[in-house]
């Protein structure tokens, strides 16, 4: 009996010490904000209109589907490279050569990525594109009703000014 109580208590302080890493929306999963992959709509307050939101659904489906072979040539490569590796006599050759493949299919993606990223751009209003910023900070008070946009771009340029 006092050996499932006390499985049961540390079952319980693990629970409680994992949750609210796992309920962070900063982290992964549909609500991430900000990075690669990451779904723009998901950022508060960015008072995008129906037809924008259509426009960056559109454009991040096309984007998903042109890296879809980029990426799974990727998985493919890292493969090999771990089976060049596991080899008692690893050929030097082989995995710089591989290296310089998955180095290239990583950079086609960000390339891309990029493309992606300023058609997005494009789409948003001069507002938006501040709040969808990754250097400005939304902060908002416990009622939730007052909040002030900090962009933190700005206030390390006028440091370095000073």
């Amino acid at each position: 009996m006092r050996k499932a109580i006390f499985i049961l208590v540390i079952t319980l302080i693990l629970a409680v010490t994992v949750m609210p890493a796992s309920a962070s929306r900063y982290g992964r999963g549909p609500d991430a904000v900000h990075g690669y992959g990451k779904d723009i709509m998901a950022i508060p307050d960015l008072n995008l209109t129906v037809e924008q939101k259509s426009q960056i659904t559109s454009l991040r489906e096309t984007f998903l589907k042109d890296i879809k072979p980029l990426r799974d040539k990727l998985f493919s490569k890292r493969g090999d490279l771990k089976l060049l590796w596991r080899d008692k006599n690893p050929n030097q050759a082989k995995i710089l050569a591989t290296q310089k493949q998955i180095r290239t299919l990583r950079g086609q993606i960000q390339d891309r990525a990029t493309v992606q990223r300023l058609a997005v751009r494009k789409v948003l209003t001069s507002d938006s594109r501040i709040r969808s910023r990754p250097s400005s900070i939304l902060l908002t008070d416990l009622s939730g009703k007052n909040s002030v946009l900090l962009n933190i771009s700005t206030s390390h340029q006028s440091r370095r000014k000073r």
